[in-house]
């Protein structure tokens, strides 16, 4: 409990932290952290598994690499920004308190419609399609987290643009193009060699999974295009996308909820929930465009 706490509010300001490298686009110090953090993390859990301190041992290790990093990033701030001059913050309260709800309500549809299947299909369905559909959800997701990176660059940049009275869209579009070149690759290892992925990342047992991976791996794609428009549209200040996606992922959830029949009916409202998803959040505001005043 005492490691759990600790890697909690380790993570909490390590956050908070590298966000200020995100927010001034500084993605090498950016990167350097992350990297240091997964890169402590993986050797001390070889090292303490191998003295045989088990789950201890995997937690101290995910403590450790979150404390290294949090150093190296809080000591890089503090001597880049040490000698800048002083500057008086002020809130603009009623615009904080719009956004945060808009940024957290936003957050909160983008997990349900990518997470909640899994949840849901564990409880109506039995133990063994429930594990197959578990490994698909674990292989299919990689190619959300493949296009991870994207969101990181398009949320600071939109903001920049926004500030200086720009249009964010080309970044917009740049961005989209990377996220379905990366995807698209992606789906096309999951369409010709399903089997190969799931007994790599699950083993032999789950290989009756494979032919659930490539709509598994249609829906996440679909997530990561879902996941970069709506930091676009946080980046920007539109919020008029958040009623509608709320709305979008409830009806998923009941959707689920009543028909499941099979796995693949599950898939097949996974995607279709995903894709109004991403229609919703493209064409719920009158335009693309960032000029039009901050807080919409």
């Amino acid at each position: 409990m005492v490691l759990t706490v600790a890697i909690l509010a380790l993570n909490l300001v390590l956050r908070v932290l590298r966000g200020v490298f995100q927010g001034i686009e500084d993605f090498r110090g950016f990167s350097i952290s992350a990297v240091l953090e997964a890169g402590v993390k993986v050797a001390l859990a070889f090292a303490f598994t191998a003295f045989g301190w088990g789950v201890l041992g995997a937690l101290g290790a995910w403590a450790a690499g979150s404390a290294a990093s949090l150093l190296w990033t809080a000591a890089v701030l503090w001597l880049r920004y040490r000698a800048a001059p002083r500057a008086e913050l002020s809130f603009d309260l009623p615009r904080l308190l719009r956004t945060s709800g808009g940024v957290t309500l936003a957050t909160i549809c983008v997990t349900s419609l990518g997470f909640s299947d899994v949840v849901i299909v564990k409880h109506v369905f039995d133990d063994r399609t429930a594990g197959l559909y578990a490994a698909t959800s674990l292989a299919g997701k990689m190619l959300f987290f493949l296009v991870g990176f994207v969101p990181t660059v398009v949320l600071p940049r939109a903001v920049h643009l926004t500030a200086l009275g720009k249009s964010a869209l080309p970044v917009l579009v740049q961005a989209l193009g990377i996220v379905v070149v990366l995807a698209a690759a992606g789906l096309v290892i999951f369409r010709y060699a399903p089997g190969t992925v799931v007994e790599t990342l699950t083993g032999s047992a789950y290989l009756a999974a494979a032919p659930l991976l490539f709509p598994y791996g249609v829906a996440s794609s679909l997530l990561a295009v879902l996941n970069t428009v709506v930091l676009y549209r946080i980046g920007i200040h539109r919020f008029g996308f958040v009623v509608p996606l709320s709305l979008v992922a409830a009806a998923e959830l009941i959707a689920i909820a009543v028909f499941h029949d099979s796995v693949f009916e599950v898939l097949r409202i996974l995607i279709v929930a995903v894709a109004a998803a991403v229609a919703v959040t493209l064409a719920s505001t009158r335009e693309l465009s960032s000029r039009a005043p901050a807080g919409r």
